[in-house]
């Protein structure tokens, strides 16, 4: 007989979405860089339709990300609430940890 573990699905839901968003963290940071290549570019070359069209293009791709990560901010701030309400999933007391128990490490958000 297998038992079903709400608040175990509930963390896996979580570390999934976490996933996501570093993935689209790290994505936009990219275009960041990628900008600073496109002003670099301009300033060699004064092109000012490269600057501009590599600007549309960014910003386009930045407002795509910004959205998912919103998206997926309101669906992180649900399954958190849902784990909070099942206890954390076990019964050995740790009842109360913050949802950054569940997060990996700050330092490994580049790796």
């Amino acid at each position: 007989m297998v038992l079903r573990d709400p608040a175990a699905e509930v963390r896996m839901k979580v570390a999934s979405i976490t996933e996501q968003l570093l993935t689209l963290v790290n994505k936009r940071l990219g275009l960041y860089r990628h900008m600073d290549e496109v002003v670099n570019r301009y300033k060699q070359s004064r092109d000012t339709g490269a600057l501009n069209s590599g600007r549309k293009t960014l910003e386009a791709d930045h407002r795509s990300l910004t959205n998912e990560i919103s998206s997926l901010q309101a669906r992180l701030k649900t399954e958190g609430s849902d784990l909070a309400e099942k206890g954390w999933g076990d019964r050995k007391g740790r009842q109360g940890r913050s949802l950054c128990a569940f997060l990996p490490e700050a330092g490994a958000v580049g790796r």
